[in-house]
């Protein structure tokens, strides 16, 4: 009895504990929270007042500007020693093979660009290009080295002329004689030959007059026979192309000299010849634009021909070859008379026959040759063993006839 009694008050006493310690736990919560609250209240009350806000000033200062240090450029590495690739680059445009010459330039132009081997590499890469008929990308080789090599690289000077060269083939005119003006101070003992590359570049633009000046001066700077020779024969092209033909004349008169014979002196008789027919229009006119041209005066003169109207001959007619009008075969005859009478010649009817044509000009000719070379030997070489009449200097027409002379017996 007594034990049951001690159980149940053991619980009840277990259960009032637990009761008092929520109790207790609850009190100490509240009595926290009660300071926390109080001290936001007195926040409240002393709060401090916001400030007003202030317009922006209307001028704003920039942000400074933020610099980008560039970055460093990448460095090439050579494949081989620079003296070897250049070596090889030089070997392989020697045999030839440009592709891959270009290649170990470029490698030494790209790796060195500041170097004497680069201007060198530029400057056979360039010519490479060029054989490779890649001309575009030889221009701008070639003007890359002319920026970059200083002024005393001896590969400058060449440079400069296959520049001007390059240009001329890409047809830019302008910049071709700019280039090559500027050669002509780092070269003046080859002025002779730039001039001569200026006057060709301003005959391609029509600029005849400008032309003709390149060519006096490089006439005046000829140091040869063989450049004089090519530079007049251009003077007297331009003088012809501006109507000028007399002054063509004097330039052939210059190359032939006091030559009366020769290949040389045949070829300027004959172009002096054709531009009197364009500066004469009749045979009078011709006949007095140009005194003789030979140069040893006969000692037994012949006496001029005389002056007859110059028609069509009939054997001329007959005898062409192709379908020349009478109109041209008249200007023909015509412009044979003006050449005769312009170069003291003795000038022969075509209406004769061929045989009599051929012994007049085998007696003009052995009459000529007797009279600028007389000596005794030619004289006995000369002599024809037949009887000849007493005027057949003054009259070869009578001489006799070879069929009549053998039928006579006088050979």
């Amino acid at each position: 009895m007594f034990g049951k009694m001690s159980v149940k008050t053991s619980a009840a006493s277990l259960a009032r504990a637990a009761v008092l310690a929520a109790l207790v736990a609850l009190i100490a919560a509240l009595a926290a929270a009660t300071p926390a609250a109080a001290n936001r209240g007195a926040q409240a009350a002393t709060a401090t007042p916001r400030p007003t806000a202030t317009s922006r000033p209307a001028t704003r200062t920039p942000a400074p500007t933020a610099t980008r240090t560039p970055s460093p450029t990448p460095t090439v590495t050579l494949s081989a020693p620079l003296a070897d690739l250049l070596e090889s680059g030089r070997w392989h445009q020697l045999i030839g093979d440009c592709a891959w010459a270009r290649r170990e330039f470029a490698e030494i132009a790209a790796a060195r660009p500041a170097s004497a081997e680069a201007a060198e590499a530029n400057y056979r890469m360039a010519q490479c290009y060029l054989r490779d008929d890649a001309v575009i990308e030889a221009a701008a080789t070639l003007a890359a080295l002319l920026e970059t090599a200083p002024p005393d690289d001896p590969y400058r000077t060449p440079a400069q002329f296959l520049y001007g060269q390059t240009l001329a083939a890409l047809l830019r005119w302008p910049e071709a004689e700019a280039a090559y003006r500027a050669y002509l101070a780092l070269a003046p003992e080859l002025q002779y030959l730039t001039w001569q590359r200026i006057a060709a570049l301003r005959r391609a633009q029509d600029d005849l007059a400008g032309a003709t000046e390149a060519f006096e001066a490089a006439l005046a700077r000829s140091p040869d026979w063989a450049n004089t020779l090519q530079i007049r024969r251009g003077l007297a092209d331009l003088a012809l192309m501006q109507g000028r033909p007399l002054d063509a004349v004097a330039q052939y008169d210059a190359l032939r000299g006091d030559n009366a014979t020769g290949a040389l002196a045949s070829e300027m008789h004959y172009l002096a010849g054709n531009a009197l027919a364009l500066a004469a229009p009749t045979p009078v006119a011709a006949a007095t634009a140009r005194p003789t041209a030979r140069a040893t005066p006969r000692v037994s003169p012949t006496p001029p021909p005389t002056a007859t109207p110059v028609p069509v001959p009939a054997a001329a007619l007959a005898r062409k070859a192709g379908d020349e009008s009478v109109a041209f075969l008249a200007a023909q005859a015509g412009h044979a008379a003006a050449l005769a009478a312009a170069l003291g010649s003795r000038r022969i009817d075509a209406t004769l026959p061929l045989d009599v044509v051929s012994d007049r000009i085998v007696a003009e000719t052995l009459r000529n040759y007797e009279d600028a070379h007389r000596t005794a030997l030619n004289a006995l070489f000369c002599a024809n063993p037949r009887p000849l009449p007493a005027d057949w200097r003054s009259s070869p027409a009578a001489l006799p006839d070879d069929d009549a002379a053998e039928g006579a017996g006088t050979r």
